[in-house]
C-alpha cells in the first residue's frame, strides 16, 4: 500500500448500512465505516481497517431484514441508539461520501439526524455500471467478477457492513485504476457523470435511448411529462438537452404567446424551469405535472405541450 497520503481538501469516507427494512424511513441496526483518501501518487488506499458497530434503531426490523442480515431485534436491544452511534461516525458538513447505491445509505444517515446537506456522494453502483454495463452489477456479483478469492470470504460475511466497505473500498480502488483518476474531486465528478441515466428506466419508453426521444410528439410529451414529475434529479437532468431540441406548441394563448403557435425553447434554469422564446425576447415558464406554464403577474398564463 502507498503510504504517502495526499491531504485530502474534504474528508472522504466509505459507509455501508445494515437496517431495519428497504424503504425510505429505514434505521440503521449496524454501520460500516472507513476513511480514504489518495496518496500522492494517485492510488486510492483506506486510512483505517473498516469497522462496524451495532445500534438500536426507534423502528422495528423486518423479518426480510432480520433474514438479509442477521441481525434481530434483542442482538440491538442494549446498543446505544442509531441518533447516538451515526452521528459519531459520520462527518459533519461538507465531505465525500461513498457506497454502493449511495442515496440509501445517505438516507439512512438523514433518518439518524445528520445534516447531509453538503455530503458529496460517490456511488460506486453507478460507476459500475458505466465503467463494466455487461453483467451483474451487485457487490457480491462484482467481486465474483474482479477477486473471485476475496469474494469467497464475502459470501460468507454477506451483509455485514464491515465487509460491504472493505469490498466497496477494493472495488474503488480498481475502478479508479481502470479509469485513470487520481484524486477525489475527479472521482466524485466521475460518478455524477455515471448517474445521468442513459436509458429510460421507466414507463411507456422504458429501455429506449434517451438522447433519441425527441422522433414522435409522444415521446417528446413523455420528455416534458417525466421532468415535471418525477424526483430523479438525475433523470431530469438526462432529459432536458433533449427536450431543449423539442419545440412547444401553445394550447392556451394570452397577449405574449398565441394559442397554436409553435413556439422554440430557450434553456433550462432549474430542474422545472425553462424559458420560452417569443421574437427577441424569452419568459420563464414551469414544467409542470400536465402542462408548461408561463405565469405573469398582470395578465393571464400561457400553457404549452410538446409539440
Amino acid at each position: 500500500m502507498d503510504q504517502s497520503i495526499k491531504d485530502p481538501v474534504l474528508p472522504a469516507v466509505a459507509i455501508d448500512f445494515e437496517t431495519t427494512d428497504a424503504s425510505s424511513e429505514a434505521q440503521a441496526t449496524e454501520m460500516g465505516f472507513c476513511p480514504i483518501a489518495f496518496s500522492n501518487t494517485g492510488t486510492l488506499n483506506p486510512l483505517v481497517q473498516p469497522v462496524a458497530v451495532r445500534c438500536k434503531p426507534d423502528r422495528e426490523i423486518t423479518f426480510k431484514a432480520m433474514a438479509i442480515t442477521g441481525i434481530c431485534p434483542e442482538d440491538v436491544a442494549n446498543e446505544p441508539s442509531h441518533t447516538t452511534i451515526v452521528p459519531q461516525y459520520m462527518p459533519i458538513g461538507a465531505a465525500y461520501i461513498i457506497g454502493h447505491n449511495i442515496d440509501y445509505d445517505v438516507q439512512v444517515a438523514a433518518n439518524a439526524g445528520i445534516d447531509v446537506s453538503e455530503y458529496r456522494s460517490i456511488c460506486t453502483l453507478a460507476i459500475a455500471r458505466e465503467l463494466y454495463p455487461d453483467g451483474e452489477h451487485s457487490l457480491g456479483a462484482l467481486l465474483y467478477r474482479f477477486d473471485y478469492d476475496e469474494a469467497r470470504q464475502y459470501a460468507q460475511n454477506a451483509h455485514s457492513a464491515a465487509f460491504d466497505v472493505r469490498f466497496c473500498v477494493r472495488l474503488l480502488r480498481m475502478f479508479c485504476r481502470d479509469s485513470g483518476i487520481k484524486d477525489m474531486e475527479a472521482l466524485y465528478q466521475f460518478s455524477q457523470q455515471a448517474r445521468i441515466p442513459k436509458v429510460m428506466p421507466m414507463g411507456r419508453f422504458k429501455g429506449l435511448v434517451i438522447a433519441e426521444l425527441n422522433k414522435t410528439q409522444p415521446q417528446r410529451g413523455y420528455l416534458f411529462w417525466a421532468i415535471g414529475n418525477v424526483t430523479d434529479k438525475y433523470l431530469i437532468q438526462a432529459c432536458q438537452p433533449v427536450a431543449e431540441n423539442c419545440d412547444l406548441e401553445c394550447i392556451k394563448g394570452n397577449e405574449i404567446y398565441r394559442k397554436g403557435q409553435i413556439y422554440k425553447i430557450g434553456q433550462f434554469l432549474s430542474e422545472k424551469t425553462l424559458t420560452i422564446i417569443v421574437g427577441d425576447t424569452s419568459y420563464t415558464a414551469h414544467v409542470g405535472e400536465k402542462n408548461i406554464v408561463a405565469s405573469f403577474d398582470d395578465i393571464n398564463d400561457a400553457v404549452f405541450k410538446a409539440a
